[in-house]
């Protein structure tokens, strides 16, 4: 968490310490998401899981900087909650319900093509669980549905690997939500 911290006070203070030569638009974006997790729960956990449900959902908040059809990335940083799956194992022979729950961050660089209709994203990040941090990578595409000059509708599909101790965990899922520029 503080290496996000640090990455947001640099780019903050970049973009405050040349006002004349950033022209760029800021854009803050709130998403719902649902899905489903790809993960086999026994190789994940390292122990006998059984009874699992995979549905995911949750939502995201994300910061971007950038002009939607200008030259170049736009960067995104992205914080948000994934609910990712439930199941059950036997501690100490009684079944014993569990959630895993994490609190997502990731730093997105997002490109435009077909003249500006279509986004893809890619970035680096991190899963925090309830007792570990794994690295993830997350990859995405979608479009932006304009409502007026300030206002669109996000709606796009993502997917991301999250290297965990025993095995991969895969969230693949759908968002949708509002973007408001704040800056032209």
């Amino acid at each position: 968490m503080r290496q996000v911290l640090i990455t947001i006070s640099v780019l903050g203070a970049i973009a405050m310490a040349t006002p004349g030569q950033v022209q760029g638009q800021v854009h803050v974006e709130a998403n719902g998401n649902v899905g489903y997790t790809l993960v086999n729960p026994v190789d994940w956990l390292g122990q006998g899981a059984f009874d699992a449900e995979r549905f995911l959902y949750g939502g995201d908040v994300a910061v971007v900087f950038g002009r939607r059809y200008g030259r170049g990335l736009q960067l995104a940083l992205d914080f948000g909650y994934q609910h990712l799956l439930d199941y059950k194992f036997i501690q100490q022979g009684v079944p014993t319900a569990y959630t895993a729950e994490v609190y997502r961050s990731s730093l997105m660089t997002r490109f435009w093509f077909n003249e500006g209709a279509w986004f893809g994203e890619a970035g680096f990040g991190a899963f925090r669980f309830s007792k570990r941090t794994d690295p993830s990578i997350t990859a995405g595409f979608g479009t932006l549905f304009e409502l007026s000059e300030r206002l669109s509708i996000p709606v796009r599909a993502r997917g991301a690997v999250v290297f965990g101790s025993t095995s991969q965990i895969g969230p693949v899922w759908l968002s949708t939500g509002l973007s408001y520029r704040v800056r032209r």
